[in-house]
């Protein structure tokens, strides 16, 4: 006796070989990123804390009375730690979720990007409050805002219509 299953039709997803899948093309310099930036912010981040963390400093920023005190220090640097922290595992999120092939990979990444322009720009804002730090440059600012702006504008465009990450993810 056939069983209910028999009788169905077999269902396989469509197959052109005309239509790119797979890590490669863009994706390929995409994947670059994602292992980059990982290891670009936790480099970042000691960086910013290794002289914090110095015997001392903490305290001559923080406390009222000290030199160079102002009431934002702990809460801009705090923020920044807790938000290249949120970074992180986000990036490492996003590489974990792109190895796999996740279906969820290009909205991680895309979260990511948009994450990252608006950590920056208002880091860049916050920065701004403090008196004794000074102005950043314009390489700094481009470093800062620009290259984050920029993988926004096109990246969460070709996540969003690439028929590569439309295959390769299976959305």
């Amino acid at each position: 006796m056939p069983s209910p299953r028999d009788s169905l039709p077999a269902v396989t997803p469509a197959f052109d070989p005309e239509t790119p899948a797979g890590i490669g093309g863009w994706l390929l310099l995409m994947l670059l990123g994602l292992v980059l930036t990982p290891l670009r912010v936790a480099w970042s981040t000691y960086g910013m804390l290794q002289p914090v963390l110095m015997p001392g400093v903490w305290e001559q920023l923080t406390e009222p009375g000290q030199p160079v005190y102002h009431p934002l220090w702990a809460p801009l640097i705090v923020a920044e730690t807790a938000g290249n922290g949120l970074t992180l595992l986000l990036a490492l999120l996003a590489l974990w979720l792109f190895l796999r092939r996740s279906r969820r990979a290009p909205a991680v990444i895309i979260g990511l990007f948009v994450w990252s322009l608006l950590f920056a720009i208002t880091d860049q804002a916050a920065t701004g409050l403090i008196p004794m730090i000074p102005p950043p440059t314009t390489e700094t600012l481009i470093d800062a805002l620009v290259a984050p702006a920029v993988a926004v504008a096109i990246w969460v465009p070709y996540l969003l219509r690439s028929k590569r990450v439309r295959a390769t993810f299976v959305l």
